[in-house]
């Protein structure tokens, strides 16, 4: 987010040094408000009530020595950017310093990570979701053990299934016990969620100090989906930057980061998360062609039958040749009846004008006559 606003500040015109001033200011009176909480009030800064409430809930974000080890990062990048030609390269570099105290080996570094160490410590454990479960599971085996025994009653003699269902039962109780207890003592020793989320910015420094391209994919592209039994689930909002992300590696890169900065060993678990996007992809309907009705077989095949007729009609030269053709469309006619007749039940109706011929049906439904060829001599 730091470096995303760095990159506006610079597409806009706006002086990199002017930036660096007014996050001095800010980081002074982070410090001012840290150390004396009423600094508003007393008169130390010239603030509002609203602007001191802001300036409270920041402050308490961080320790002292990680305000004191940052405004004297910015000091000291105020002091190198004069003259320089690439202020925005000093910027960058200022706000890296500013964001891995881990690499930082001195006083002023060891005291940051004391103080990142300490907030961690001071959060309230999360409620583990696994000691809801126990009641259920009670619940289950109670309901089970009446159908255990109805079963084994036809079977074995009475004293038998007795005498089972108490070897039977101490077993149960015991893996209940134990199942609620390793759910208790879990409980503490758990990060949520929320937990995750707030230092999940942390994380993404650490990750950036390890390898640029996998924080440019977690930063840009992934959000923390759950958390849950030493699982950590990252939603990607498209399939290409999930599989990049799992086919560079950058898994394992996020699995270091989290042991260096949450001292936890999770498995890391991508998946897409379009966040109920409309535009998800679906599987195109498929719409089924309309079936042909038996019906409409006998239009067609005579409309078939009169181009055919009115082709060869045009085609003959000879009485003979015309006749052929119209005999050629006769068993051709004849044949698609019978490939029709093939798809119709044998309990229908047979139709009066099933039996009539193409030639006999154009003339009686369209008036059609056959005319006679012209034949034009040559001159």
């Amino acid at each position: 987010t730091l470096f995303k606003v760095i990159d506006k500040v610079v597409d806009t015109g706006q002086d990199p040094r002017r930036f660096a001033e007014d996050l001095l200011h800010r980081l002074r009176d982070l410090v001012v408000v840290s150390a004396v909480p009423q600094a508003a009030s007393r008169g130390l800064l010239e603030i509002s009530d609203d602007q001191a409430d802001r300036l409270s809930g920041q402050s308490s974000r961080f320790g002292r020595a990680e305000l004191t080890r940052a405004a004297d990062i910015v000091s000291q990048g105020l002091t190198d950017m004069r003259g320089a030609t690439a202020p925005r390269l000093l910027l960058e570099m200022m706000c890296a310093r500013i964001l891995l105290p881990g690499a930082d080996q001195s006083a002023e570094g060891l005291g940051a990570r004391v103080d990142r160490l300490e907030r961690r410590l001071s959060m309230p454990p999360s409620p583990a979701p696994e000691a809801e479960s126990v009641p259920v599971t009670q619940v289950d085996l109670d309901t089970a053990k009446p159908k255990a025994v109805s079963i084994a009653a036809p079977d074995l003699p009475a004293s038998q299934g007795a005498a089972q269902a108490d070897e039977l039962t101490p077993v149960d109780e015991g893996n209940r016990i134990d199942v609620a207890g390793g759910a208790g003592g879990t409980a503490g020793a758990k990060l949520g969620l929320v937990d995750v989320r707030q230092l999940w910015p942390g994380v993404l420094d650490r990750v950036m100090f390890l390898r640029r391209y996998a924080w440019v994919l977690l930063s840009q592209n992934a959000h923390v989906k759950a958390v849950e039994d030493r699982l950590l689930t990252i939603g990607f909002v498209n399939a290409g930057a999930r599989d990049a992300f799992m086919r560079s590696g950058a898994d394992e890169i996020l699995r270091q980061a989290l042991i260096d900065e949450l001292g936890v060993d999770w498995r890391v678990e991508a998946i897409i998360d379009v966040g109920g996007d409309p535009g998800a992809s679906r599987p195109p309907r498929v719409v089924p062609p309309p079936a042909a009705s038996p019906t409409s077989a006998g239009p067609t095949v005579a409309a078939a039958a009169g181009r055919t007729l009115e082709t060869s009609d045009r085609a003959g030269a000879v009485p003979q040749r015309r006749a052929d053709s119209t005999a050629a469309v006769d068993s051709e006619t004849a044949r698609r009846h019978s490939a029709v007749d093939d798809d119709i039940a044998a309990d229908d109706e047979v139709s009066a004008d099933s039996t009539l011929t193409s030639h006999e049906l154009l003339v009686r439904e369209l008036g059609a006559k056959v005319i006679d060829d012209i034949r034009h001599d040559a001159p």
